[in-house]
Parts: C-alpha cells; sequence; structure tokens
C-alpha cells in the first residue's frame, strides 16, 4: 500500500514538474529579450548622430559658416556613427548557440569595449560639438544686430577675423573642460540611456552564476 502511494506520488509530481517551465528557456527568452532592446536602443542613438550631422551640414550649407567646415564635422560624426554600428554589428553576431551565460558575457565584454571607445573617441568629440554649437549660435539669424548692440556696450571689443576675441575664448575654455571633463559626462549618458538595461544584464548573469553554483 505504502508503495503504491509513493509510486502514485511519483507519478504526479513528475506530472507536475513538466508543466513548470524550464528555467533555461526563461533565461534564454530573458538574454534575448535583452539583447535586442540594447542593440535596439544602441542602434536607434547611433542613427540620431548621423541624422544631426546631416541637419549641421544643411544649416551650414544655407549660412555664412565655412562650407568645407562642415562638410569635415559632417564626415567626422558619419565615421564615428559607421563605426558604432560596426561595433554593434559585431555584438550581434556573437555565436548564439553558446548558452546563455556564455552568450551574455560575450555581449557584455563588447558593450564594455564599445563604452570604453566610446569614452576615448568622445575628448574629441564634446569639443567639436561645441565647436558645432557655437558655429550655429554665430551664424544664426540676428547676429548682425547683436554685434551693433556689442559695439555700443564696448566700443574698444577686439576682434579676430569679425568674432569677439571674448567669444573665442569662452568657446576655448568651454571646450577644453568638455574634453578634460569627457569621461564623467560619457558615464552621464550611458546611465541616462542605457542604465536600467545594463543593470537587468548584469542581474540575469548574477542569477546564473548563482544557479551554476
Amino acid at each position: 500500500m505504502e508503495k503504491s502511494i509513493e509510486n502514485i506520488w511519483r507519478q504526479e509530481f513528475k506530472f507536475n514538474k513538466e508543466l513548470i517551465p524550464d528555467s533555461h528557456d526563461l533565461q534564454n527568452q530573458k538574454s534575448k529579450d535583452i539583447f535586442d532592446r540594447m542593440t535596439r536602443s544602441m542602434k536607434k542613438n547611433t542613427a540620431m548622430l548621423m541624422i544631426f550631422a546631416l541637419g549641421f551640414l544643411v544649416f551650414v550649407y544655407f549660412s555664412e559658416a565655412p562650407l568645407v567646415l562642415g562638410i569635415l564635422i559632417f564626415l567626422f560624426f558619419n565615421s564615428l556613427a559607421l563605426f558604432n554600428f560596426n561595433q554593434i554589428e559585431k555584438a550581434e553576431k556573437i555565436n548564439k548557440t553558446a548558452t546563455s551565460y556564455e552568450y551574455l558575457i560575450k555581449f557584455r565584454n563588447q558593450l564594455n569595449k564599445l563604452i570604453g571607445l566610446n569614452m576615448r573617441f568622445n575628448r574629441f568629440v564634446y569639443p567639436i560639438c561645441m565647436l558645432v554649437a557655437s558655429i550655429i549660435l554665430w551664424f544664426s539669424y540676428g547676429r548682425e544686430a547683436i554685434m551693433e548692440k556689442l559695439f555700443l556696450k564696448f566700443p574698444d571689443m577686439v576682434l579676430i577675423n569679425g568674432i569677439p576675441v571674448y567669444f573665442l575664448i569662452a568657446v576655448l575654455i568651454l571646450s577644453v573642460l568638455l574634453s578634460v571633463f569627457s569621461a564623467k559626462i560619457y558615464k552621464w549618458e550611458v546611465n541616462l540611456f542605457f542604465k536600467n538595461l545594463i543593470d537587468e544584464l548584469e542581474e540575469i548573469i548574477q542569477q546564473m552564476e548563482e544557479l551554476k553554483n
């Protein structure tokens, strides 16, 4: 009698166990979801960089700003965007036949590599963004009226190629500060756009490590 009850209990437990979703399947699905959302967000931000570069080129073309400078900045930002797309593509080509844990570890390494490279690039990117903002500000509509008011208030104002020297000094100082603090600024950007996804990535990797142990 006891053996029959024991057999019934075991069969029942086996049946109910089969109804429970496999934890590895759930982890695989969650891993894929995190990967898809992160790569999609990275592609979106990179595409916005290309749109920004195109918008600046159009502004330069219809303004009095040097067209050559606009083309150089356009090429610079597009080169950076293409590099980022290439790194994202490498992440997407990670061997998906590997286990979820190995897959996520490789993806995290690729992500950290991309963040590190962009952190170094941004020593130059942020000052160039400052230059872009200065060009837009200087060649925007209404510059003549502002200059007239400045000359009335500061008749001895020093100019370099028609640009107030204090404006150039301010741009230079801000550019240097942006370069010096580029790492902190970029970390803030990463946290702003990717913190939740990175936290989810680290959480699922930690869960997998706990299950392995």
